[in-house]
């Protein structure tokens, strides 16, 4: 089910979309973008508070039912670090223009549509979910970055299919032991690759953070399978990992003789 938190910025404004809720959000609108099952949430951005505390009263207490995630706000609260694990989209709110603001929740609707297409599909999921500190490629930082803007109008569509497409054809097979599956290669020559085991899961309590949770969870918006990580090795006659990585709540960890490491979507490693 996907769930819709619309932040206002004042009492006033609230009560604009709790009133026009039905012509904003239209029935068929949400059916033309697969969304069938879906609530629409309503909050006074003003009268919040503390967004973490928030947040884990609001997402906890459902999460096993939320499947997708979107965030519309208007000016007054920062959810920038929110976005890789949410779907954030600002609303520019002029006068309670009411066909302006359907016209941009429809485009809003139409982009994560667009990215939760990508995590329906066995191939693309592994891109959309690889670990966002350690998997160091010049070219995955520019497509995380244009993916979690994607809902800035001006952000082009063209240049993510682009690199979208670009990344998953630079995936390469082992060369030792030879393998067919192939693998996401960083500029550390690290090979990642999505494994099917299930028998672990990312750390939770001291010292991890609320935000180490959300994006062990969820990615753009998207519920993924926490119980899934990755299996980073190397290649060649060297295949012993030694190394510095940053953990989940960016803390230096160090790999000595290693060889492999399991690596969550949210950057923690075992």
């Amino acid at each position: 089910m996907l769930h819709i938190y619309l932040f206002a910025n004042n009492s006033k404004s609230l009560n604009f979309y709790q009133v026009y809720k039905d012509s904003l959000f239209p029935q068929d609108l949400m059916n033309k973008y697969g969304f069938m099952r879906y609530e629409i949430h309503f909050f006074d951005s003003s009268s919040i508070g503390c967004i973490e505390t928030f947040l884990r009263g609001q997402l906890f207490k459902d999460s096993v039912y939320i499947e997708n995630i979107i965030f519309l706000h208007e000016n007054h609260l920062n959810l920038d670090i929110y976005k890789y694990a949410f779907f954030v989209a600002k609303i520019c709110n002029s006068k309670n223009n009411h066909n302006d603001l359907k016209r941009q929740i429809s485009l809003f609707l139409k982009r994560f549509n667009l990215l939760n297409k990508n995590f329906q599909d066995a191939t693309l999921i592994e891109l959309m979910r690889l670990p966002l500190k350690n998997f160091k490629s010049s070219e995955f930082e520019e497509f995380l970055g244009v993916t979690k803007d994607i809902a800035i109008e001006g952000v082009d569509v063209d240049s993510f299919q682009d690199s979208l497409k670009h990344l998953l054809n630079s995936r390469k097979p082992r060369k030792r032991p030879h393998s067919k599956e192939k693998y996401y290669v960083d500029e550390r020559f690290y090979h990642f690759r999505l494994g099917d085991e299930r028998h672990s899961r990312h750390g939770t309590g001291e010292p991890h953070n609320f935000l180490c949770d959300l994006n062990a969870r969820y990615r753009f918006g998207c519920k993924i399978d926490e119980l899934r990580h990755f299996n980073v090795m190397k290649d060649g006659k060297d295949t012993l990992i030694c190394g510095k990585f940053i953990n989940c709540h960016n803390g230096d960890v160090n790999f000595t003789d290693r060889t492999h490491l399991n690596m969550f979507s949210n950057d923690f490693i075992e």
